[in-house]
């Protein structure tokens, strides 16, 4: 990493949101468990609390413009004002069959999709609108089994529902039609190219013999074709969508690759433990991980291999972590936090 994005990185912005924690103070390292948001400033060593809610917030994802962010506490959803710090209820999901742990933005941040239940106690994807706190809509999804995960296309044109155990759908916003996706079934990751007409994603070959690949699905062909056959369990693409970054995970080590469409996956780097891949630098020529055998922060230049590290603080046991839409700030949820 370039010495002036470093700085840019950790000089003037250096702060990190953390959401459900257990933090120990680095100074006295006595251990205090909260639910509430905090922000770290990582260049000066500083912790603030950033929220009030004493409960455990779970899955928080950025809007689009990196101001607020949506997370689950409560069994509601919420949303956090980042310059304000306010966090107010969105929509309380009370104790739905199906009740959220996958929620996404629209691209224009104005409304956010989510699993839950209708009153017939079936599974719909809801729609609702940020600033009204109303449900703008609510479509069945139709699967024999229930979706874990959701999606919402870069263009706003389609939201992806998938799980392990049933084929992939698309959901077209404006019409609310399902359209079953059978060439995509089981799959495990996902991963939007950035301009929306196709995603990479990951799915079980063989299950009896747990093989995976990883395939690329054009939405307006309809057309896939396969990328790897490496199974990913995570996926960022570059922001040019010129190339897919993503993760192995073996026995006790993970690796991970890049790989342009129609080329072979290269191998970046393979470690001890599990990568967390956080996703791209600005300029696409970085990748930026949480190294399992540090538990730091960290860079890689996937030209020359070299790996640098972003923070002094240690992320172990961490539940979530997400890269910013600008790249200069995560927001994670942890069970142990620690500088050594």
């Amino acid at each position: 990493m370039s010495n002036t994005y470093r700085r840019y990185l950790l000089g003037l912005f250096s702060y990190v949101v953390c959401i459900g924690c257990t933090i120990v103070d680095v100074d006295n390292r006595q251990e205090f468990t909260s639910g509430d948001i905090f922000v770290l400033d990582i260049a000066h060593n500083n912790l603030d609390r950033f929220t009030q809610k004493n409960a455990l917030l779970q899955f928080p994802v950025w809007s689009p413009d990196g101001r607020k962010i949506v997370y689950r506490a409560d069994n509601a959803l919420n949303i956090a004002d980042i310059n304000t710090g306010k966090s107010e209820v969105l929509v309380n999901l009370g104790f739905a069959r199906f009740a959220s742990f996958s929620f996404d933005w629209s691209p224009d941040g104005e409304t956010i999709a989510y699993l839950t239940d209708d009153d017939n106690g079936n599974q719909v994807v809801s729609v609702i609108d940020v600033e009204s706190k109303q449900i703008a809509k609510s479509i069945l999804t139709g699967g024999n089994f229930f979706y874990s995960a959701l999606d919402w296309s870069p263009r706003g044109d389609f939201i992806l529902l998938y799980s392990g155990n049933n084929d992939a759908r698309l959901i077209e916003f404006e019409t609310d039609e399902v359209i079953i996706i059978e060439d995509v079934g089981g799959a495990l990751s996902v991963a939007w190219c950035p301009n929306g007409e196709a995603f990479a994603f990951s799915t079980l070959t063989r299950q009896s013999f747990g093989e995976f690949d990883t395939g690329l699905y054009n939405v307006d062909t309809n057309s896939r074709v396969t990328l790897s056959e490496f199974g990913a369990i995570q996926m960022k693409w570059s922001d040019d969508g010129s190339t897919l970054a993503f993760v192995t995970r073996g026995r006790s080590s993970s690796t991970l690759y890049t790989l342009q469409v129609g080329e072979e996956a290269k191998e970046i780097i393979n470690s001890r433990g599990l990568v967390r891949l956080l996703g791209w630098t600005n300029d696409d020529s970085e990748l930026i991980f949480i190294d399992p055998e540090s538990n730091r922060l960290s860079s890689i230049n996937t030209t020359s291999g070299r790996i640098e590290r972003l923070s002094r603080r240690d992320f172990n046991d961490s539940e979530w972590v997400q890269l910013s839409p600008d790249k200069m700030h995560i927001v994670f949820g942890f069970q142990r936090f620690f500088n050594r």
